[in-house]
């Protein structure tokens, strides 16, 4: 218990690891997962750049607008300089944000117009002697402002382009005006408060884009380890027809399925020997190596039922053929040769198969599972019971497909329960390379 409550502590520290971030910047650790966060809030904040490149540019408009109303005398180059330059800089950007190659760009882009725009109405300002300081102060604090709680730029980069903007308000103010110096420090005042404001805003509006993009992606986590789960328990597309339906029977006629049973001979004994920890390790060690091969040669691995494995071809060719089955048969008995070699062991497996019409479907609604019913799977059973240690036994359906490319031996006539005297056939060899 200690160890298994360890473990999952450990688990928790590596996941909290992996999803830590920078301080301040809120950047995450892992290169590899800011660079998918930063795709991602590309992705999901395009619109709404879009959206505020809109209502900066009727804005704007708008302002232009307002100057005109105001100025007594009317300056026609601040209005050619506006509609010539102050247009086109947000106009471009609305255009490039549709095109997925400038995409990737759109935080710089975003905030060098973010940048021009505040120096440029600073400028403009100048236009307004009577309330020149005023517009300045405003024309600073609205891109500002625009930056960290409406542009969608990322912190890192709203933080850059403020600040640039701040010093080159200051120095511009030092430069082209006479204020005193109390005028100065009330206007930082002001300055400086609403930026931190701003920051505080962004940070947040960041954290919480952070903080959803996490959860998601272990939301996705959670999904895929369940998939995963259900992959290891279904077929693909029984998993897929569970997952998207609502019926509560999920059943399909399958024309051509080739059945294979296995049983390892001698597995009792040894299990009567040794502790239940062992047994259990040994059988989940064959199997997991039986399951292995099933994803090698595209079977389905059905069920295990005490020491005996079920598989079974059941998807479209070419996947689905005797000779896959065989040679699937072929490996577990190589498989479990190799087992023996290397634990000192001496267990056999006896394989049966056969191939025919069934009927597959999922029963159960807790601990589902999916199965396999008809005469041929009654058949291929039976193909293994009464088959040879260590040999595979196959049908005279399975044969006539097979005989080609395999040499057998044939068996005459045996006894299946329920259907009377059958022909089989034990492997011998295998004419492929």
């Amino acid at each position: 218990m200690k160890s298994t409550s360890r473990l999952k502590q450990h688990n928790h520290s590596e996941l909290s690891d992996h999803y830590k971030t920078k301080p301040y910047c809120l950047h995450f650790k892992n290169v590899a997962l800011e660079t998918q966060f930063r795709e991602t809030h590309a992705e999901n904040t395009r619109t709404q750049i879009r959206f505020a490149l809109i209502v900066a540019l009727v804005a704007y408009i708008s302002f232009s607008y307002l100057d005109y109303l105001l100025q007594t005398n009317h300056n026609f180059n601040v209005f050619f300089v506006r509609f010539s330059i102050g247009l086109p800089l947000f106009l471009i950007p609305l255009y490039l944000s549709y095109k997925s190659y400038c995409y990737k760009h759109m935080q710089i882009l975003i905030s060098l117009v973010i940048y021009i725009a505040g120096i440029s109405i600073f400028f403009m300002s100048t236009t307004h002697e009577e309330s020149a300081g005023n517009l300045r102060l405003a024309g600073t604090l609205f891109p500002i402002f625009w930056a960290y709680l409406f542009s969608s730029l990322r912190f890192s980069y709203a933080i850059v382009t403020t600040f640039s903007l701040i010093i080159s308000y200051e120095l511009l103010l030092v430069l082209t005006t006479h204020y005193s110096t109390l005028t100065i420090i009330s206007y930082n005042f002001l300055l400086v408060t609403c930026t931190l404001i701003g920051m505080l805003g962004g940070y947040t509006i960041e954290k919480h884009y952070r903080k959803d993009f996490v959860k998601n992606r272990l939301l996705d986590e959670k999904a895929n380890e369940n998939e995963k789960l259900l992959l290891n328990i279904l077929p693909r597309h029984i998993a897929e027809q569970l997952k998207s339906t609502n019926n509560t029977t999920i059943a399909e006629q399958i024309n051509e399925a080739n059945i294979v049973f296995a049983d390892l001979v001698g597995f009792t004994s040894i299990a009567s020997k040794q502790t239940a920890d062992k047994t259990v390790a040994m059988l989940n060690d064959i199997f997991t190596r039986f399951d292995a091969l099933t994803e090698k040669f595209g079977l389905e691995k059905i069920k295990t039922i005490g020491d005996a494995y079920m598989a079974a071809g059941i998807h479209q060719k070419p996947f689905n053929t005797a000779e896959n089955s065989i040679l699937f048969a072929q490996a577990m008995l190589e498989t479990l040769t190799e087992y023996n070699r290397l634990n000192a062991t001496s267990l056999q497996l006896r394989v049966g198969i056969h191939s025919g019409a069934i009927i597959a479907g999922v029963i159960g609604k807790k601990k589902f599972i999916y199965d396999l019913w008809g005469d041929n799977v009654n058949i291929a059973s039976r193909m293994e019971s009464t088959g040879i240690d260590g040999c595979i036994q196959v049908s005279e359906n399975i044969h006539s497909k097979t005989d080609s490319i395999f040499e057998y031996e044939d068996r005459g006539l045996i006894e299946i329960k329920g259907r009377g005297k059958m022909r089989a056939y034990i492997l011998r060899s295998s004419s492929l390379a």
